[in-house]
């Protein structure tokens, strides 16, 4: 065979391959007519997805912010250039101002056309009508397709915190605006005879049953532009092609794996069970309860970006554990480890510099006064060793009561240097910049070291305040807590325990953030507690465990003591057996305590209800767990953290324990894993 007919050959092949390729490709157009609600949901990522799964997807959203179906419909009928329609082509967004709506929809063959109502009045049934019916009547009068497609947009509910107004339509209750969108919006749909209802809603709730919790919204009612738009997106993915979005290799990389599970579990379950919130379960959370750090020494990190710090309080209270990394000697004179502090006379700072008192490069709490007509007036310093934090971790604490004029530095939770008057009220923390942790802002120098435990208040904490709360975590609920990581959740965007959806932290850079950013556990919370045989016993590495027992109705505390073993004797202590007790313990490592972690007790019960009896013969099936027992007894089935999930009146024979999540259960102290 000579030269040329190979050449022919080899591209009659590549022609084919060419052809083959194509015909497994698939295009799918979607049009939404909708506002901001859908431009969270199908702008971003959505493409991305359907690329993932060589789904080609053409995307366009007829976009005025807040629009409900009225003025959809107005629109449709007056012919009005009102809309900004934006087009999603090969990855790329176009952005077509002072469009009508009929030229969009001739644009393109859609396969999609979809709708939403405008969210304060989601929830409302009788806002729908008669608009629904007169636009879903103009599209099909527009529509190219004759296959054409109709869904509507189920939205979702606004944080619990949103101070959105449109809220007080639902008793600013979340649960009441979730149910009441579900409902109306399924009714319309089957009204007009639409039959497919995308249920973003539903997914963005189940994934709030998650360890995401309520921190979805970037200000309470738009979704977050990372967890809460790809949770949308992988909705609108699944519904409208029918692939199972759990199957889908696209990845976020601004999510953990643990925050992608979340997302992929929150919206295949809202497709799959739209009506209904789905507890959406991710194993291997086990550090939640942990003291948490953030590590922060690997070159090519840009710190994290707090956001606006908007309290207008005069008084503020600034806390970390901190260590600084001098092994690695990158740590730069004047390097900036916290401020907002960027027009240099209001706002505030920690960084590195001289000392002219011990000569040695310290860290340093700058604060500077402007006088109530806005000039500058003076500058004050707060030193603290560096020693304290070199190579090893130090609390530091700074307090700023214009109050009192005073301002305070705490080591480890004491007091270690005062300014006893700054002479005018300090103006306050700059809510016009941003606060950067790690470095200050471009091409200013990074710092290098760990940080844990990161608290913003808006208030000005006292000695004993500060003493007693330094090494432990906090619940986030704390009066006047404002901004607060406990790196429980380290994706590239760290969650604000204290404000939901207000100054999420964000990890740069963002597309590379899981090379330079990592996190470490300072304290793990005790697993596996069980009592038995006067014996109170956990796992867990420490330094030593302190234990309380609590009477769980009063509140009581009934006994408090420090073991440096994983058991506590209880041998000698009088309780009520007809009362509950909860048996708490927590680890404390080095300087940190973790959580409490607690399983209760009275002292008939200890793992079963009889416990000379030999083990029982327990075992998974089925998703339930199959107990067998040759008499009556009480049987306690508890969650691996120590917490009692089901107490059960076992018969003699055969038991089948239902109605369990899948996971890791101690049940007579066996680990019984359920599938």
């Amino acid at each position: 065979m000579n030269i040329q007919m190979l050449r022919s050959k080899f591209l009659l092949t590549l022609l084919l391959l060419a052809v083959s390729f194509g015909a497994n490709a698939e295009t799918i157009k979607i049009l939404a007519i909708g506002n901001s609600f859908s431009e969270d949901a199908v702008e971003n990522y959505l493409y991305e997805i359907g690329k993932a799964d060589d789904v080609t997807l053409i995307i366009g959203n007829m976009y005025i912010g807040g629009c409900n179906l009225e003025t959809h419909w107005n629109n449709a009928n007056d012919n009005k250039a009102s809309y900004e329609y934006r087009k999603i082509v090969d990855g790329t967004k176009t952005n077509t101002k002072d469009t009508k709506l009929e030229t969009a929809i001739a644009d393109e063959d859609w396969d999609y056309i979809s709708f939403q109502q405008a969210s304060p009045n989601s929830g409302q049934y009788n806002t729908y009508f008669p608009y629904l019916t007169n636009l879903l009547a103009y599209v099909k009068t527009k529509a190219t397709n004759p296959n054409v497609k109709y869904a509507f947009h189920s939205t979702w509910a606004y944080q619990q915190n949103s101070t959105h107004s449109g809220f007080a339509n639902y008793g600013k209750d979340q649960m009441t605006m979730y149910n009441a969108i579900v409902d109306a919006s399924n009714r319309a749909a089957t009204e007009v005879g639409i039959s497919i209802v995308i249920p973003s809603g539903t997914a963005i709730q189940n994934a709030r049953t998650s360890f995401v919790g309520d921190n979805l919204c970037r200000d309470g009612y738009h979704l977050d532009t990372n967890i809460g738009r790809f949770i949308a997106a992988c909705t609108w993915y699944e519904k409208l092609t029918g692939k199972n979005i759990l199957d889908n290799t696209y990845v976020l990389a601004s999510l953990s794996d643990k925050s992608l599970e979340v997302a992929h579990k929150s919206a295949h379950s809202a497709v799959q069970t739209p009506l209904s919130v789905t507890d959406i379960d991710v194993e291997m959370e086990e550090a939640k309860g942990d003291f948490n750090a953030w590590n922060l020494t690997t070159t090519g990190h840009n710190g994290l970006n707090v956001g606006k710090l908007e309290f207008t309080e005069k008084n503020m209270t600034l806390e970390t554990w901190l260590y600084i990394d001098d092994k690695g000697g990158l740590n730069k004179t004047g390097v900036n480890i916290i401020s907002n502090r960027h027009n240099g006379n209001q706002g505030f700072s920690v960084n590195l510099r001289n000392n002219s008192a011990t000569s040695n490069e310290d860290l340093a709490f700058v604060f500077k006064n402007t006088k109530n007509d806005g000039t500058y007036d003076q500058a004050y310093t707060l030193f603290l060793p560096r020693e304290e934090f070199s190579d090893k971790w130090g609390h530091l604490a700074f307090v700023i009561s214009s109050t009192d004029k005073k301002a305070y530095a705490y080591v480890n939770g004491e007091v270690y240097d005062v300014i006893e008057d700054f002479f005018t009220d300090w103006v306050g923390n700059r809510i016009t910049d941003e606060l950067w942790v790690g470095r200050w802002y471009k091409d200013s120098p990074i710092f290098y070291g760990k940080m844990a435990d990161f608290r913003v208040w808006n208030v000005a904490r006292s000695d004993e305040e500060i003493a007693d709360n330094y090494n432990q975590r906090l619940k986030g609920t704390e009066e006047g807590l404002y901004v607060y990581y406990n790196f429980d959740n380290f994706d590239q965007i760290v969650m604000n325990v204290a404000n939901p959806g207000t100054n999420n932290g964000s990890l740069l850079p963002a597309a590379t953030w899981r090379d330079v950013h990592s996190s470490e556990v300072l304290s793990a919370r005790p697993t596996n507690l069980q009592v038995a045989n006067d014996v109170f016993s956990w796992d867990g590495d420490a330094d030593s465990f302190e234990v309380e027992i609590v009477e769980k109705e009063s509140g009581d505390i009934v006994k408090t003591d420090v073991a440096t073993e994983n058991s506590y004797s209880l041998t000698g202590l009088t309780l009520d057996e007809k009362k509950e007790y909860e048996m708490k313990v927590r680890a404390k490592t080095t300087l940190f305590y973790s959580d409490w972690a607690l399983t209760l007790f009275n002292d008939k019960q200890s793992g079963i209800a009889n416990s000379t009896i030999d083990k029982l013969n327990i075992y998974s099936e089925a998703g339930s767990l199959i107990v067998n027992s040759d008499s009556e007894r009480l049987l306690n089935v508890y969650a691996v953290d120590g917490r009692l999930v089901q107490s059960v009146n076992l018969k003699a024979g055969k038991t089948i324990i239902e109605g369990l999540q899948k996971g890791f259960y101690l049940v007579d102290n066996q680990k019984i894993i359920l599938k």
